[in-house]
């Protein structure tokens, strides 16, 4: 058999539709999130969850930017979710005990910004699947959707970090 014609596969190159284009967007994120994570909350590099997280987030846009299947941008909403797995009993921690916000400020901020990413990553992974499954390679175009679902995720990480900055600054908790 050959493996132009293998399930799943792409037979031609074609560029990524704009639900993938977020999808790597998103990861790019992430890394940018876990390295600023071991870079200003560990400042060092062990413990290795920041790299190992980073490293997988550059794995899984690789595979979705180089590769011919399909269902590569479902890897990205594992990943998001193999992420939030063991990061949610922390989070959680945390946000019920403000007060630690003046010894961990960091992991607030991390959690502000990687929780909305995160889901956003398996919303738009996910997406991205059933698009390149349901649709030929010339009719991926943008949703209609999309736009807002951006600005709104922005705005909602922007509003989020903010707010933790106010609570950190005026001593508020």
């Amino acid at each position: 058999m050959s493996s132009a014609i293998a399930v799943g596969q792409r037979t031609e190159r074609v560029s990524l539709s704009p639900l993938e284009n977020l999808t790597v967007g998103i990861l790019a994120g992430m890394v940018l999130v876990w390295i600023t994570f071991q870079v200003v909350d560990l400042q060092a590099l062990f413990p290795p969850i920041g790299i190992l997280y980073a490293l997988g987030s550059i794995a899984v846009a690789g595979t979705i930017v180089f590769s011919r299947r399909h269902w590569s941008p479902a890897l990205a909403s594992g990943w998001s979710v193999m992420m939030m797995i063991p990061e949610s009993l922390p989070a959680i921690e945390h946000l019920l005990h403000w007060d630690d916000i003046y010894t961990h400020f960091g992991h607030y901020l991390i959690i502000m910004t990687f929780f909305p990413l995160a889901f956003a990553l398996v919303a738009s992974g996910i997406g991205a699947t059933v698009q390149n499954y349901k649709r030929e390679s010339q009719d991926r175009h943008v949703p209609d959707w999309l736009r807002t679902a951006v600005l709104g995720l922005i705005a909602f990480i922007v509003v989020a970090n903010a707010l933790t900055i106010a609570l950190y600054v005026f001593d508020i908790p």
